[in-house]
C-alpha cells in the first residue's frame, strides 16, 4: 500500500481546518504602520503564548524541547518573508482574517442560485451573500472538519520517517506564530473570530504533542 505523505505548511494549516483561503501573496502591499514584531526577535511570544505547554522533561523521562533551534529559525524566516512583503502590518493581518472570515461564512451557490442573484442584481434589488450558518453552527462544523483533518494525519504518523515527523513538527510550530498574529492582530469585527482560532490552535498543538510522542518513543533527541 502506497504510505500518505502529508506536507504541512505553515499557512495551510489554518487554512485547511478551517476551510479558509488566507491567501497572503495575493494581497497588496501597503502603507500601514508596520506591527512590533519583526524576524528579528521574537521576544514578545513565548511557548505559553503560542499555546504550548511547558517543558516536561525529567531525569526520568525522555523529552524534546519545547521549542527547538531548528523550529525558533524556522520561525524567524517565516516572519521575515511576512515582512519582506510587507505583510506585518495592521492592514495586511486584517484583510487576512477578513478574507478568511468571508470563505467559511459564506456558502459557495448554486449555479441556479447565481443565475438568480445576477438576475435580481440587474432588475436593481441587493442580493445579500448567502450565509452558510450561525457562527456557533460554523464552528461546529469546522471543528469536526478539524478533527477528520488531524486525525487523518496522527494515524499516519507511524508510517512517516523521522525527518518527516521532524519536519511535520517545525510547520505546525511556524504555524502557531500565523494563528497568534491572526488573535493579536485581526479584525475583530469582521475577522475570523477568536474562537475558530482557539480551536485550531488546541487542535494543533495536539497533533504537535503525538508527533513529540512518536519522535521520543523512537529515540530522537534534537529535531
Amino acid at each position: 500500500m502506497k504510505r500518505k505523505h502529508y506536507k504541512i505548511k505553515p499557512i495551510c494549516v489554518l487554512v485547511g481546518c478551517l476551510l479558509a483561503g488566507i491567501f497572503i501573496n495575493c494581497i497588496n502591499p501597503n502603507n500601514s504602520t508596520v506591527l512590533p514584531i519583526t524576524a528579528s526577535g521574537m521576544q514578545p511570544y513565548t511557548p505559553e503564548s503560542l499555546g504550548l505547554p511547558p517543558n516536561e522533561s525529567s531525569a526520568s523521562r525522555a523529552s524534546l524541547p519545547v521549542i527547538s533551534a531548528n523550529e525558533a529559525k524556522a520561525m524567524e524566516s517565516f516572519l521575515q518573508g511576512m515582512q519582506d512583503m510587507d505583510l506585518m502590518t495592521d492592514v495586511a493581518l486584517k484583510k487576512q482574517s477578513i478574507e478568511a472570515w468571508k470563505t467559511i461564512q459564506f456558502a459557495p451557490s448554486t449555479d441556479e442560485e447565481l443565475n438568480e442573484k445576477i438576475f435580481r442584481e440587474m432588475q436593481g434589488e441587493i442580493v445579500p451573500e448567502k450565509v452558510a450558518g450561525s457562527k456557533a453552527e460554523l464552528l461546529d462544523k469546522e471543528s469536526n472538519a478539524a478533527d477528520r483533518f488531524f486525525g487523518a494525519v496522527a494515524s499516519s504518523l507511524p508510517e512517516l520517517t523521522n525527518q518527516e515527523l521532524i519536519d511535520m513538527r517545525i510547520q505546525l510550530t511556524v504555524a502557531l506564530i500565523l494563528i497568534r498574529l491572526q488573535i493579536d492582530f485581526g479584525d475583530d469585527v469582521n475577522g475570523i473570530p477568536e474562537e475558530f482560532l482557539v480551536m485550531v490552535r488546541t487542535k494543533n498543538v495536539a497533533l504537535r504533542q503525538k508527533i513529540t510522542q512518536e519522535l521520543i518513543k523512537r529515540g530522537v533527541k534534537e529535531i
